[in-house]
């Protein structure tokens, strides 16, 4: 027996050294935990340092953390509460199909953090499979089939066109913008995070993108709008110089009914000199002599030029 004594005393010394490391535990400034002995939950703890026995802790960040939706989602990491999804696929109101990129940023509340334990998870991570990821998504595209394609594209409603502003007002004919979408979603999220003790704190629509044949069809459209543009301005123009072409037609017609001379005097200012073979520029009339304003004399056979003399 005496040879025992000595074990047991060792096996005595390591059995408390490893109950008082594991009963050893540091929380940090920025998490909550909640402590379980045997399934049973014990306690919550904040930042410090705590000797607790048989005690295991699930601890939860109280910082703020990031779903980003991308083309390229980033990797998942716990340890920042930084996560990523892919894309989410949704359909407009016209049936076109559109993928949506947004960025959430959410926090948990800390005075629920045993609900949070209790019903979604041991960590941020499985927080953010459940509530986060699963509800953004689904909502997203829920929203997304109240706009058509060309609204999210363009900004105006379809069906506004052409009304008067009280028509406009009356069927909500504001544009549609990416902050007036953010809104919307924003709105339904923060409803449904704070039902599973998640605070919403700023959701981000980074983006949407088109179907290639959707943007085909924008792209001819485009151009059919400038060729007509085009052709509108081409007709317009033509309409102008006919005009100008008009009036000038009635002011000579008018000039010449009340003054004959106007004519002749217009015809000679035309011709007013030609080329003789020795290469001399020969004037017809020294019209820069000339006194082009009507006389206020009747004119006579003898001071008014015919043609052929």
């Amino acid at each position: 027996m005496r040879n025992f004594v000595p074990f047991i005393g060792v096996a005595l010394i390591v059995f408390v050294a490893i109950v008082l490391f594991t009963s050893y535990h540091q929380v940090g400034a920025d998490e909550l935990c909640v402590g379980t002995r045997f399934g049973n939950v014990v306690g919550e703890y904040d930042g410090g340092v705590y000797i607790v026995p048989f005690t295991e802790f699930n601890c939860y960040t109280s910082r703020q953390a990031i779903y980003e939706v991308a083309n390229d989602p980033r990797p998942d990491d716990p340890e920042t509460a930084s996560f990523g999804g892919a894309t989410v696929t949704a359909q407009t109101s016209d049936g076109q199909s559109i993928t949506v990129n947004y960025t959430i940023i959410y926090q948990l509340q800390t005075d629920h953090i045993r609900d949070i334990f209790l019903n979604l998870g041991t960590d941020i991570g499985q927080v953010n499979d459940k509530v986060v990821e699963r509800l953004s998504r689904s909502t997203v595209r829920n929203i997304m089939p109240t706009y058509t394609a060309d609204e999210l594209y363009t900004g105006e409603r379809t069906g506004c066109a052409g009304l008067t502003p009280e028509e406009q007002e009356e069927l909500d004919c504001a544009r549609v913008t990416r902050s007036t979408i953010e809104d919307v979603l924003q709105s339904e999220l923060t409803e449904k995070f704070a039902e599973q003790n998640v605070i919403l704190v700023d959701f981000s629509l980074r983006g949407f993108g088109f179907d290639s044949d959707y943007l085909d069809a924008i792209e001819r459209k485009q151009i059919s709008v400038q060729d007509v543009e085009t052709a509108r301005n081409r007709a317009q123009a033509r309409e102008i110089e006919t005009d100008a072409e008009v009036y000038n037609i009635e002011q000579i017609s008018q000039a010449i009914s009340e003054n004959p001379v106007y004519l002749q005097l217009e015809f000679f200012r035309e011709v007013q000199f030609v080329v003789v073979p020795e290469g001399q520029v020969q004037y017809l009339l020294p019209f820069e002599n000339l006194d082009l304003q009507q006389s206020t004399e009747e004119p006579s056979e003898t001071t008014t030029p015919e043609f052929g003399e």
